[in-house]
């Protein structure tokens, strides 16, 4: 409960909702409120370099996507009709759900709505692991995880996804003779 402050004053967060402010500001905002090698972990969530994380709290979180990861991996190689190769990091529990979130995830024909699957498990997961224990560390770097993807489904709008189309159908038509 080394926390309590920081974790109860966090905003609440939702997958489909607006970021209450970036994964660098809430960085930012911890700096000098957790403990420095706490930070540098929080650092190492919020910057995606995630194989930089120390603390067993985070590599928990890790081993998660991980194994999360490594499921669909897994399904993929057998869909292609090849052998799979285990990655070089090997998560550091064993979670049954994350086979079956990555089967039910791939079973779906939409790669956006496959997309939505596995992040809504990997939410799941993280309010899982952040209530053990309450006001932890680990609920900070939950926190930071649920965060960035929040971030990343609110940088999914249809005016960028229109934007992209429309540059990739003015390249086409740059490098052709019509």
């Amino acid at each position: 409960m080394e926390y309590v402050y920081l974790v109860v004053s966090l905003p609440h967060l939702d997958l489909a909702g607006a970021p209450p402010f970036s994964s660098t500001e809430l960085l930012l905002s911890c700096d000098g409120v957790l403990r420095q090698d706490h930070w540098q972990d929080l650092r190492a969530i919020v910057e995606d370099r995630t194989h930089d994380v120390r603390a067993p709290e985070a590599r928990r979180l890790v081993g998660a996507e991980t194994q999360l990861r490594n499921a669909l991996a897994r399904i993929r190689a057998q869909r292609a009709g090849v052998a799979y190769v285990a990655r070089a990091r090997r998560p550091t529990a064993f979670d049954a759900r994350a086979a079956e979130a990555a089967a039910r995830a791939m079973a779906a024909a939409d790669p956006l709505a496959r997309e939505l699957a596995l992040d809504r498990h990997r939410w799941t997961l993280l309010e899982e692991i952040a209530a053990q224990p309450a006001f932890g560390v680990q609920a900070v770097f939950a926190y930071a995880f649920r965060l960035r993807l929040v971030e990343k489904w609110a940088a999914l709008s249809d005016e960028a996804g229109l934007d992209v189309a429309l540059q990739v159908v003015q390249g086409n038509l740059a490098g052709s003779s019509l």
